[in-house]
């Protein structure tokens, strides 16, 4: 039987980079063979920008924006501040790195999603302090761009889609599922990437009315599944779909483990990717009857 995935939401698997070479040619040929592999189960790369000039590798990111653009693949880029002030540096960086692709190239639609690590946080305070900074800079940045995100399509409980300025770009804190729902409770626009240090203690056991509503909170306000592990979540990996789904969503986002610089097919071993696609798969045809036909 063959699967059938309609329009409602599609499934878009981003694949971290290795950026440890610093070589223009071979790393702009990793992302050109990703996007002709005979698997062809990735949609999309995510790269980490670097935050210290002496970091950088000797070219601009416009180059990976074209190469992206050229293979059909989408981008995410991954922040990794260690202060908000460090944060909108390279926001900034970003941002004009972006418009210059666009100019010059006619790029347009490439770049799909920030997600924004938080830097060491000693409490739930110093999280609620941190986000309060975080949220305006997201905010220019993607009113400064608004394809970021765009074909997200989640809508909110007025059925009004998300605002520009929310969608695209989403936050993974260090905290386990309480600490998350609050965030969310007093900062209503963040957007969480989900990873399994904030769920490596839920189980599919009964909870507690203040679990499971800890628990919908944060379902409810996650646009990134992040699976650094092939951890025995997939549950919860359905809830947050069916939150998705409920709210009008046309894409959702997962990003799996490291692609290294070698592709060649014997050392292609990611298992990461057919797990979540048949999970997704087995997700629309038990909430969608129409999404399989034999």
């Amino acid at each position: 039987a063959s699967l059938y995935i309609i329009d409602i939401m599609n499934l878009r698997i981003f694949s971290r980079l290795v950026t440890s070479c610093s070589d223009k040619r071979q790393l702009l040929s990793l992302i050109s063979r990703l996007g002709d592999h005979p698997h062809g189960e990735i949609n999309g790369v995510s790269i980490t920008l670097p935050a210290h000039e002496h970091q950088k590798v000797g070219f601009s990111l416009e180059h990976i924006f074209h190469a992206c653009d050229e293979s059909s693949l989408k981008l995410m880029v991954e922040l990794n501040p260690r202060t908000t002030w460090e944060a909108g540096r390279m926001l900034d960086s970003l941002s004009s790195q972006l418009s210059a692709a666009q100019r010059n190239n006619n790029i347009n639609n490439v770049l799909e999603l920030l997600m924004i690590r938080a830097p060491h946080l000693h409490d739930i305070n110093s999280a609620l302090s941190y986000i309060g900074e975080i949220l305006p800079l997201t905010a220019q940045f993607l009113e400064e761009h608004p394809t970021v995100g765009r074909k997200y399509g989640r809508r909110n409980a007025h059925g009004n889609i998300l605002d520009d300025h929310v969608i695209g770009a989403c936050h993974r804190l260090p905290f386990s599922i309480p600490e998350l729902a609050m965030v969310s409770d007093v900062f209503l626009p963040t957007r969480l990437a989900l990873g399994v240090e904030n769920v490596c203690h839920v189980s599919a056991d009964d909870h507690s009315t203040n679990e499971v509503y800890d628990l919908e909170t944060v379902v409810q306000n996650t646009d990134l599944l992040c699976l650094d592990t092939l951890n025995q979540h997939s549950v919860l990996w359905k809830e947050v779909w069916r939150a998705q789904l409920l709210d009008g969503a046309k894409e959702t986002y997962v990003l799996v483990s490291d692609i290294m610089e070698d592709l060649e097919e014997s050392k292609w071993k990611d298992l990461r990717t057919p797990l979540v696609r048949m999970k997704f798969h087995e997700f629309l045809k038990a909430n969608i009857p129409e999404a399989s036909h034999p």
